[in-house]
């Protein structure tokens, strides 16, 4: 270009780098992880190997439920319910709770599966929760009530369900069948034992108002032994309304009297009871 006399010569400017491209953290890191994409790929396969090896080596884990129906209402109960409106009543589910979580229910449990050794009659394999741990003993040996007590703590959980009176008896096992029976062998203890109670507690009212209407069968006869002598003494032949009506009044008051004695006689009792069972299951 031809320039004239006194025209400088125009500055010719580089624009091939003049835009700048702005890049982002996250394009960086994609960049990152895009050039070490096969140290990756080879480090995720090796540990997706390493599970899948980990999870097909393990032995599959059973859970069995079974369902307890408490009677909050009745008297049937391991714990002793005097009437509806006692506090104990409402936290009937919080005591069958605790006796069933408690140290003694799972010995009575652990002897109960130990007596049974196998998972039915026709097993002839030793239950697992009751081998023996100890090295070099073999499969038919059979672990103390202690141990086996200890195991049943760790494999069986309690749930109350809510808005109801049951309570979910879970255990977790190796062998479904094995799950199963543990969790009936509990349902079993609890009623058994409950029935037992109940039966104990019948037979110790039954022995009491037996002694009761003796007792009063033989106040009663020196009543009307006394009563007679005076009428034949005094010469009264019988009693006038009012001397009617009072011995009538003083016959409730008898009567209301001697049920509260009843009454009293068999809480005191019912509380006897409560104090032994606390006595068991405290250790």
């Amino acid at each position: 270009m031809k320039l004239l006399p006194g025209q400088q010569q125009p500055e010719i400017k580089n624009t091939q780098y003049a835009e700048v491209r702005q890049i982002t953290p996250i394009q960086e890191y994609v960049a990152i992880l895009y050039r070490g994409r096969w140290i990756l790929l080879a480090i995720i396969t090796l540990v997706t190997t390493l599970v899948a090896v980990y999870t097909l080596r393990q032995q599959p884990v059973y859970e069995s439920k079974a369902m307890l129906l408490i009677d909050v209402k009745g008297t049937d109960g391991a714990i002793q319910v005097f009437d509806n409106a006692n506090p104990l009543t409402a936290n009937k589910i919080t005591n069958e709770l605790e006796i069933l979580k408690s140290n003694a229910s799972a010995r009575e449990v652990a002897e109960a599966l130990i007596a049974k050794r196998t998972v039915d009659e026709n097993s002839t394999s030793v239950l697992n929760i009751i081998r023996s741990g100890q090295e070099g003993a073999g499969d038919t040996a059979i672990a103390s009530v202690t141990e086996v007590k200890n195991r049943l703590l760790n494999v069986v959980d309690f749930t109350p369900i809510r808005e109801s009176d049951i309570i979910s008896i879970s255990v977790l096992s190796t062998d479904p069948k094995e799950a199963s029976l543990i969790a009936n062998v509990y349902t079993n203890v609890y009623t058994s034992k409950n029935l037992s109670n109940s039966r104990l507690r019948s037979q110790s009212r039954r022995e009491f108002l037996q002694s009761q209407v003796q007792s009063k069968r033989t106040a009663l006869d020196s009543t009307e032994g006394e009563l007679q002598q005076y009428m034949r003494q005094s010469g009264v032949v019988s009693m006038d309304g009012e001397a009617s009506k009072i011995v009538e009044q003083l016959s409730q008051l008898e009567v209301q009297r001697d049920g509260l004695e009843i009454d009293k006689s068999t809480r005191l009792k019912n509380l006897e009871s409560l104090k032994r069972e606390l006595g068991r299951q405290e250790p």
